[in-house]
Order: C-alpha cells, then sequence, then structure tokens
C-alpha cells in the first residue's frame, strides 16, 4: 500500500483541496489482489486505491469524465492528418 501511495504522489495524480460545504467526500477503499507465479507461488501481492464514486451525481459533483479507451479510426485519422502536416518524420511499425 505505501507503494501505492507513493506512485499515486509522484504522479501528481490528486490535489488536497478544501471539501465544499454542501458537497459529500468521496470515498475509497483498498483492492488487494496476490499475484501468482506460473506455478501458483507468490509473486508479490498487489495493492490498487480506487475511489467509489457512484455516489456521485453527475453536473453537481462532476462535469467531466475521461475514458482512456483509444478508438483506431481516430488514431489513423490523428496519424494521417500529423503526416499532411509534415509532424511526423519517422515510425516504426
Amino acid at each position: 500500500m505505501k507503494s501505492e501511495i507513493e506512485s499515486i504522489n509522484e504522479k501528481g495524480m490528486w490535489i488536497l483541496v478544501p471539501r465544499p460545504k454542501d458537497r459529500q467526500v468521496i470515498t475509497s477503499k483498498w483492492l488487494l489482489r496476490r499475484k501468482l507465479n506460473p506455478d501458483i507461488s507468490l509473486h508479490r501481492h498487489k495493492a490498487r486505491l480506487v475511489a467509489r464514486g457512484f455516489n456521485q451525481v453527475a453536473s453537481i459533483d462532476f462535469h467531466e469524465t475521461f475514458s482512456p479507451n483509444l478508438i483506431i479510426t481516430s488514431l489513423r485519422t490523428t496519424i494521417g492528418l500529423a503526416a499532411q502536416l509534415n509532424l511526423i518524420h519517422q515510425i516504426d511499425r
């Protein structure tokens, strides 16, 4: 857990801000998992801190959402546009 918190702090994934008086605090919980080797011996323990955002209300508690999914058509369009504008010098396959 300590290494997970250090990693979060190093990457600047959150900033501590005062809670507005009319808002609830978003709670979090630890997900703990054992990573195993192919022979089923213990490789390491893994801990992940996750926000429990299911009690948030859209447009009140948040205004944007982010999903890190990649649509291949968007990637091809972006690379094609960058190539037309001479922004790409080399791409390895």
